[in-house]
């Protein structure tokens, strides 16, 4: 019989392996191994299980630490086969077999159970909750494809990508016919950094380099132009709101110019994911509810409406109950808060107005220009 790969054989990787090196030889690995990609589907799925077990092992320091005192002690030898026994003829040994198989069952019936608090843990934002009853659901039942799908969603909306990838990949091997599943496996793998095979990178480099030098010449020379030419007074402003009655025209149209191109070029770089990723506190469908989910990008513009910083406040007041701080949210707002400061810099008929009330055009211009550049990303 052949002996057992170790974790470290199966990624292909020494003992020696950084974690940068392990989690690039595993997305190598998840790549050729991709169901789209590999001839042989049934030895696809195999070795998909066997390379997501070995990633999660070895990427956690404690699991590493503890399997390789246990490959130190030859803990991982395989048993000498015994022959098999002849089953009985009569009942006994038909009768001895029956309480092996209740017990299977009622393992897998109890991790649904499991499965069932972890959906309604997560869908109230608790997701310490869920992510434990999905772990016991895993112990019952390792083959539970919805444990390891929330598990999934939790650790990509608390960023944790490669996580989240190990995740979905096992439930897609064990699901392959699941396709939401497969959908979002392929989309954080164009996140973390696969390409398109075929993909020209001096293509993709020009394009990016073009895109940036024109859209940040532009900003500079909008934010150069209002502190030449601030521009009139809007008078209706004036009159209805005297708080910014002393903005112009030009003030409001730079403003949201500079903001959109500074959400399309952070967009189009990569410093802030997909908007449809981010804007939406994720949720999960239940058996006979529909899938809850809090639309925050709504949120946040009813917000904003009345203040920008109220509504990154409530943002981050809100992400920190539900543990779900997006990082990519979170340079939005100092994005917007340093176009703020600008123009707070350059607007001289209402400078300390421009820093109170500026982020209230800025962002959702900001936000229209970062799904603008989601399109023209040349990346992934």
């Amino acid at each position: 019989m052949p002996i057992k790969k170790t974790h470290y054989e199966i990624l292909g990787v020494p003992r020696t392996a950084t974690p940068e090196q392990i989690k690039r030889r595993y997305r190598q690995l998840v790549r050729q191994h991709h169901p789209d990609v590999a001839q042989d589907k049934v030895a696809a799925k195999a070795a998909f299980i066997e390379i997501a077990e070995a990633y999660q092992t070895l990427v956690n320091p404690d699991k590493r630490t503890i399997y390789d005192a246990s490959l130190d002690a030859e803990m991982f030898r395989v048993p000498i086969s015994r022959p098999a026994q002849p089953r009985a003829s009569s009942g006994i040994g038909q009768r001895a077999e029956a309480p092996r198989t209740h017990a299977a069952r009622s393992r897998v019936a109890e991790a649904e159970r499991w499965v069932r608090e972890a959906q309604a843990a997560f869908i109230r934002g608790q997701f310490h909750s869920a992510m434990s009853a999905c772990r016991e659901a895993r112990t019952l039942d390792p083959k539970n494809v919805q444990a390891h799908v929330i598990l999934g969603d939790i650790y990509k909306i608390q960023g944790r990508l490669e996580n989240a990838i190990a995740m979905y990949t096992i439930a897609v091997q064990l699901d392959p016919g699941n396709a939401e599943v497969q959908a979002k496996l392929d989309r954080l793998l164009r996140r973390s950094g696969a390409r398109v095979p075929g993909a020209s990178l001096e293509r993709e480099a020009a394009l990016k380099l073009g895109l940036n030098l024109m859209g940040w010449s532009m900003a500079v020379f909008v934010l150069i132009l209002l502190a030449v030419s601030p521009g009139q007074q809007i008078t209706w402003l004036k009159l209805n709101m005297p708080f910014v009655g002393l903005w112009s025209t030009m003030l409001i149209a730079a403003l949201a110019i500079i903001g959109a191109l500074v959400g399309f070029l952070l967009s189009v770089n990569g410093t802030l994911q997909s908007l449809d990723d981010e804007l939406v506190f994720q949720s999960v469908r239940v058996p006979g509810r529909r899938t809850a989910s809090y639309p925050i990008g709504l949120i946040l513009i009813i917000f904003n409406f009345f203040n920008f910083y109220l509504a990154a406040g409530v943002y981050i007041l809100i992400g920190l109950i539900q543990e779900s701080l997006s990082k990519s949210l979170l340079r939005a707002f100092a994005a917007t808060i340093c176009v703020t400061a600008l123009a707070f810099l350059v607007y001289a008929p209402d400078p300390s107005h421009v820093l109170l009330f500026g982020g209230n055009i800025v962002f959702p211009a900001l936000l229209f220009g970062w799904a603008l550049g989601d399109m023209f990303r040349p990346v992934g």
